[in-house]
């Protein structure tokens, strides 16, 4: 039995959604590190809480938010209501219930990437950010330029200074203006790495 089932190019399923206002399906049509561009694009089309939720869609499903900071900056800080779409529930709590001094750690391929927007509670977290940011299969492949040196930078920041704090990925996250944080330590490895 033959099935006569059209095909869409994804351009005519990207029309598709973003005709129907399914802006979420439509974003997950670009690659992660495509869907900025589209999302600012389609952002006066969306109510304020849409707005927010997929600005928070596009961040969590970024792999890389730095090259692009001031763009995220712009659209972490817009002046649109119902700012509370931008976190769950849980993770507002969590951000409540921070001192007002926070701890904070930055996992990058290298010290040039200390001062991105993306930081982390967890040291560990962030160490593990720092090799996959050097790009790890890169390393398993043995392409790792020998002049890069995945870098974990600690600072602090001040709570109220913080854009958002998401736990969803069990990253527990702070976006942050990086002109709020003082950076106290950046510790850099060398390859290889040696186990200990």
């Amino acid at each position: 039995m033959d099935l006569d089932i059209p095909t869409l190019t994804t351009d005519q399923l990207k029309a598709q959604h973003l005709n129907a206002g399914d802006y979420e399906t439509y974003l997950t049509l670009f690659d992660s590190h495509e869907r900025l561009g589209p999302l600012v694009e389609i952002a006066p089309l969306l109510s304020d809480a849409q707005f927010w939720q997929l600005v928070r869609f596009a961040w969590m499903t970024s792999e890389t938010t730095h090259r692009a900071r001031e763009t995220w900056y712009a659209l972490l800080t817009a002046r649109r209501s119902d700012r509370e779409h931008l976190m769950d529930d849980e993770e507002r709590v969590a951000l409540a219930h921070l001192p007002k001094k926070v701890r904070i750690y930055r996992g990058c391929g290298d010290d040039a990437g200390i001062y991105g927007m993306s930081w982390t509670l967890d040291r560990h977290r962030a160490k593990r950010f720092a090799f996959l940011a050097h790009g790890l299969r890169r390393f398993l492949r043995g392409e790792v330029p020998a002049d890069l040196k995945p870098t974990v930078a600690a600072g602090w920041c001040k709570k109220e200074d913080i854009l958002a704090h998401f736990t969803a990925r069990d990253e527990a996250e702070i976006v942050i203006n990086p002109k709020h944080v003082t950076v106290t330590r950046a510790v850099q490895w060398s390859w290889p790495l040696k186990r200990r």
